[in-house]
């Protein structure tokens, strides 16, 4: 089995071509920045606004979004 030289971690969130391997609710995070390219790609200038509540069965999903600070505001995704 051959492994890409150029693989990094980040794929998960910045590949646009390809396969990548993505939990459920990394897929959910992917899914926003997705839509921005796509609305980007057709001149638009779109925002995402993500919210929850304590106790959510979806609870890490937030911390998935924080970690990924840098591509929340080239994507212009907000969390509150």
């Amino acid at each position: 089995m051959a492994i890409a030289s150029d693989f990094s971690l980040d794929d998960k969130y910045k590949r646009e071509q390809g396969a990548v391997i993505l939990s459920g609710a990394q897929a959910l995070v992917r899914v926003t920045f997705d839509q921005h390219r796509a609305d980007k790609r057709r001149g638009l200038n779109t925002a995402t606004l993500v919210s929850g509540y304590p106790g959510s069965p979806l609870g890490g999903l937030g911390t998935l979004f924080q970690a990924n600070g840098p591509l929340l505001t080239e994507h212009n995704v907000r969390i509150i």
